[in-house]
């Protein structure tokens, strides 16, 4: 995969966590974000790419269906093993 396609999966989720979710967690989501795009431009996907999905779940982020098996898609690419992010489906809606 290239590096482009998980950093635009990344970008996809900006500004996505409420106020209330970052006051819940007590940090910014953004800012987390931001790591998980420049360990995906620094050739890191697999880092990128559960980082991401740690973030998302840990902000309680609804994702779509479509965003879901995008995910799935993007992580069989990446040859990652699925308990390593199909605890997203908590929060697909």
């Amino acid at each position: 995969m290239a590096s482009h396609e998980i950093e635009d999966v990344i970008r996809s989720f900006y500004g996505r966590a409420t106020p209330d979710l970052e006051a819940a967690v007590g940090a910014p989501f953004d800012p987390r974000l931001r790591y998980c795009l420049e360990a995906a431009q620094a050739g890191e996907d697999v880092l990128a790419f559960e980082n991401l999905c740690s973030n998302l779940y840990e902000f309680n982020v609804p994702i779509s269906a479509e965003e879901y098996d995008q995910l799935a898609r993007v992580a069989r690419e990446l040859g990652i093993d699925d308990n390593r992010w199909e605890f997203l489906e908590e929060l697909r809606g």
